[in-house]
């Protein structure tokens, strides 16, 4: 096409002519390949281009000295630092005019300043050994690298090339540190000097932990061990009074050796993964035989007894074995014996914590929970305050343990402060108290009492203190409970909504928090008494009732509806969202794969409709029976009750329903979806037993189809004609089957112009310049199926993703000029992209016949600044149909034929 090279000099700025149509030239920046500029526009006769200086990546050509010498300072300190980019900028810019940080904002300089970063330290010297490591940051000029903040460095020391030590000296400094947890797993490890562990060491302040420090080993040899310890002591603790200590078993002796001053104990978990790995690989603990498992969740359990009642509880629950269990397990017993008892100790082993803890193995072991849950649910409980917690009343309601053992003298009552206590344990002089209200209350109090002193506690904590509230608490209390059973709003705003007719001396003695779990409780129950509804018809009609009406309001005035096609579908939504008027754009995806065990429920759809650049649920359809009738009936129920009135632009559908969708919206530009797509051809593939995935040739025929989508409709079926012949005749005979299924489903059934994606934007060679990037098929599907939108082509052309995913989508121009020259001191840093091969026909860019004046005009918008939030955070994310079954007899079977 002629003068495809034409330069047209505006705005300070060059572009080149891509193309011409009649009187509009279509242009691009001339600097897109040297500084990858996205700018594209349009000029029409004498009309100025419209651009925006900030929208070309070159734009600081035109910055003046001060702005020039800031940019500078900026690159110069991101180099030398790797604080984060913006506390970077925040420095800097202090010495600096506020004019100069207007020119040159943080959002411009901050990629340049994260890939210089990047640079820096991509150029450091490969450093193989823990003992080059060391060296190398611990040089003055290199030390830049290791400051996180001003005056704040992280430290490097080594033990030659047995272990590493990378921590924060600061943390100590603080003063509030008295107690550390150092952990240690072999599952995470990096690929240096031949790493076999990482040990993690954490500091608490209050009920926090930090992290201060990690250890990387190659050999857990015991001089190793004492002296690495040694330096965590001297230079991550220095002068700190460490008074308790958390570790593994592993390392516990050695921890004791280095903090002899400090309460060094063992810890729940690691005990508990210990014996389970013991009893993973010893043949003749058998997990899987009940008893077995018995056996070894009262080993777990037995840690958490006093230090002189482990042996004799190990052998009681040993002895209490069958004589024919006892035999199969004596492997095991012997190892607990040698291991634990006479070599750990029980001193060693026990967790118990001047608690009443003598008989929680046994309470622990009737509960009928499986090993797994044993280990993900109790493990997480045991703290320094496991008793405490276990006892609270959120974990007894939910767990149902059976917590509270017998009490020695549980007949010796204390009177005080209007609260009755029980005495559990006696030492000396003082006494050892719970509420007595412990189990009718579930009240958690406990404390102590010490000759005449006052027990020390606090109303608020005593489960059943509303026992002293007057007549005007009681009534905001049941007023608040009537009003959950009644609404399942968040009862957050319940709370709100009744506070406000009473007084503020009622809501301060009567606040959220205390009455927050009952008023859940409360709602949880009201629904757990509505009647059974096995099917969608019982489901509609009793939640269309006026009087069940409440369980369908999420806000004042404001319902979900139900709407049912007897027993086939379920419509369930919310008509509110498109009264906004904002909503021209919706979005239907289906799922097979989360499904309510619900009147045989085969089927999700979920609807969600787009406002701006984000999208909103609107509704859900649950499908037995997806019969042509029945999709007709229920789309047109979503189109009546969801969105009244509404005019709906454009529709964004499965190919499965996309007919049905064309017939109940005819008004709306009804589109298939590229991800949709996608993964029917790849179901495809993975059920034809002809195309193998692990062929190169297969595979990349595949991605050359999954292309195709995107092409103009009368390119596609040229395409596929195309990519098919340039297969070998070996590979075209293997892929009959599969070409013979493309051609009858998608060719001639679908048909190119209702599977065209393509949309007034040149991606006539997208399908080449796609599969010219190096990566596999399911990084193709993770990451190109999620970019498709309404706007893809500006996505995939912006610089974000161009820097990111480095797909080659700049197709060259016939006639480009000669290289600009680049000025070395603003030259930004990229990678080069190799450009496509890109061919365009006058004929296939057409505008759409109900644009009116546009109808000839081929318009490229301007690309976003910032990534759109509706593609990577929106509907692809929230409708995306991931793991979907791999063959077909777990796919849906439906009631008509589709792709």
């Amino acid at each position: 096409m002629a003068n495809k090279g034409e330069i047209i000099e505006e705005g300070g700025f060059s572009y080149y002519a891509e193309k011409i149509n009649g009187n509009t030239k279509y242009v691009c920046c001339k600097k897109r390949k040297s500084k990858k500029c996205p700018v594209r526009s349009t000029k029409t006769l004498d009309e100025p281009i419209q651009f925006t200086v900030s929208s070309h990546r070159h734009a600081l050509d035109f910055y003046n000295d001060d702005v020039r010498r800031f940019r500078r300072e900026l690159i110069a300190a991101a180099e030398k630092n790797l604080y984060p980019t913006n506390e970077i900028y925040a420095t800097v810019s202090k010495s600096h005019l506020e004019d100069v940080r207007i020119q040159l904002p943080y959002a411009v300089i901050s990629t340049v300043m994260r890939q210089h970063q990047k640079e820096a330290v991509d150029e450091l010297p490969e450093l193989p050994t823990y003992k080059d490591f060391a060296e190398f940051f611990e040089r003055n000029e290199n030390l830049c690298f290791m400051r996180y903040a001003d005056k704040k460095y992280v430290i490097v020391s080594n033990l030659e090339n047995d272990a590493l030590l990378i921590g924060d000296p600061e943390f100590s400094k603080s003063g509030q540190c008295d107690t550390i947890h150092i952990s240690s797993t072999a599952n995470i490890l990096p690929d240096f000097n031949g790493t076999r562990l990482l040990t993690f060491i954490l500091g608490q302040d209050g009920h926090y932990a930090f992290p201060v420090g990690i250890i990387l080993w190659t050999k857990v040899a015991r001089d190793a061990c004492t002296e690495i310890l040694n330096q965590v002591k001297e230079r991550l603790f220095p002068n700190v009074n460490i008074t308790k200590i958390y570790v593994d078993f592993d390392l516990k002796l050695f921890v004791e050796e280095v903090f002899p001053e400090s309460d060094v104990r063992g810890t729940f978990n690691n005990y508990c993964h210990i014996l389970f790995h013991e009893a993973l690989s010893n043949n003749d603990l058998r997990l899987r035989i009940p008893e077995h498992e018995e056996f070894l969740k009262k080993c777990f359990s037995l840690i958490l007894l006093p230090s002189n009642k482990i042996k004799e509880g190990f052998e009681e629950i040993s002895n209490s074995l069958s004589v024919e269990t006892k035999a199969q397990l004596t492997n095991f017993i012997n190892y607990f014996n040698r291991v634990w008892i006479e070599g750990v100790t029980p001193t060693s082993m026990s967790l118990y914590e001047k608690k009443p803890m003598i008989s929680l193995w046994r309470s622990l072991t009737k509960s009928k929970i499986t090993l797994p849950q044993f280990l993900s649910k109790v493990a997480i409980y045991y703290t320094d305050h496991y008793w405490d917690l276990l006892h609270s009343a959120e974990f007894l309601i939910e767990e149902q343990l059976d917590l509270y053992p017998p009490l020695e003298n549980e007949g010796e009552i204390i009177e005080e402060g209007g609260f009755s206590y029980y005495a559990e344990k006696i030492n000396g002089n003082t006494k050892y108290v719970c509420c007595k209200k412990r189990k009718s209350k579930k009240c958690p109090v406990r404390s102590t009492k010490t000759l005449d002193e006052p027990i020390q506690f606090t109303v608020s904590s005593h489960r059943h203190a509303l026992d002293f509230y007057n007549d005007d608490v009681r009534r905001f209390r049941r007023e608040l409970i009537a009003a959950a059973e009644k609404n399942l709003y968040p009862t957050n705003e319940i709370y709100a909504t009744v506070s406000k007719s009473h007084l503020e001396d009622v809501r301060i003695q009567l606040p959220y928090a205390v009455i927050s779990t009952v008023m859940r409780q409360h709602q949880k129950e009201a629904v757990d008494e509505l009647p059974e509804l096995p099917t969608y018809k019982d489901f509609a009609e009793f939640f269309e009732r006026n009087e069940n009406l409440c369980f369908m309001r999420y806000a004042d005035k404001k319902y979900v509806i139900v709407s049912n096609l007897e027993n086939d579908a379920l419509l369930i939504g919310d008509p509110e969202f498109s009264k906004s008027g904002q909503c021209d754009t919706i979005h239907i995806s289906s799922t097979a794969n989360i499904l309510p065990d619900f009147n045989g429920t085969r089927l999700l759809t979920f609807i969600l409709g787009q406002d701006g650049h984000y999208a909103f649920p609107v509704g859900i359809i649950l499908w037995t029976k997806v019969a042509r009738d029945a999709c007709t009936e229920i789309l047109n129920q979503v189109k009546e009750r969801l969105f009244p009135n509404v005019n709906i632009t454009k529709i964004y559908v499965d190919f499965d329903l996309k007919l049905f969708v064309e017939e109940v919206f005819p008004e709306s530009d009804v589109r298939g979806t590229f991800n949709n797509y996608c993964h029917i051809l790849f179901h495809e593939a993975l059920s034809n037993n002809d195309l193998r995935l692990r062929i190169p040739e297969h595979e990349e025929f595949l991605k050359k189809c999954f292309s195709l989508i995107l092409l103009p409709s009368n390119k596609i079926k040229e395409g596929f004609e195309e990519i098919s012949n340039s297969l070998s005749v070996e590979t075209k005979a293997q892929l009959t089957n599969f070409i013979n299924y493309f051609n009858r489903v998608w060719i001639e059934g679908v048909t190119p112009t209702s599977m065209s994606l393509y949309e007034k934007k040149p991606m006539i060679s997208l399908w080449r310049s796609l599969t010219k990037s190096k990566i596999t098929l399911p990084q193709f599907l993770s990451k190109v199926a999620i970019y498709y939108t309404d706007h893809y082509w500006d996505l995939l052309h912006s610089a974000e993703f161009l820097i990111e995913e480095q797909l080659d989508l700049y197709p060259p121009l016939e006639n480009e000029g000669v290289e600009e020259a680049i000025d070395n001191d603003l030259e930004e840093v990229y990678e080069n992209i190799q450009y496509a091969n890109y061919e365009m026909e006058e004929d296939f860019i057409r505008g759409n016949d109900n644009e009116g004046n546009d109808e000839d005009e081929f318009i490229i918008l301007e690309i976003p600044s910032t990534n759109c939030e509706i593609c990577i955070t929106g509907p692809r994310q929230m409708i995306n149909t991931k793991n979907l079954p791999t063959s077909k007899s777990e796919r849906v079977s439906w009631d008509y034929e589709v792709p």
